[in-house]
């Protein structure tokens, strides 16, 4: 869906302070809430790439959390100017 995915971090800044996958322990609690989340939530960092989605926000738009998360929403949805 995208060729730009993010990497994982090498360092523990939170992953809403830069385009890197998260890494701390706030950082994957805060994915973990939001992945398993009843409502449709994202999670997107500051280039607004996907960090994390829930299950009905998967359903919502027919979309795969696996192929989206690290993508840009802009690559996601190239209708969004």
């Amino acid at each position: 869906m995208c060729d730009n995915k993010l990497q994982p971090s090498a360092n523990p800044t939170p992953a809403v302070r830069g385009n890197h996958a998260p890494s701390s322990t706030i950082d994957r609690e805060l994915v973990a809430q939001v992945s398993s989340a009843a409502t449709s939530t994202v999670l997107f960092d500051t280039s607004v790439r996907y960090l994390a989605v829930s299950m009905a926000w998967c359903q919502e738009y027919d979309l795969n959390r696996h192929e989206i998360v690290g993508c840009s929403h802009y690559d996601i949805f190239p209708e969004i100017p």
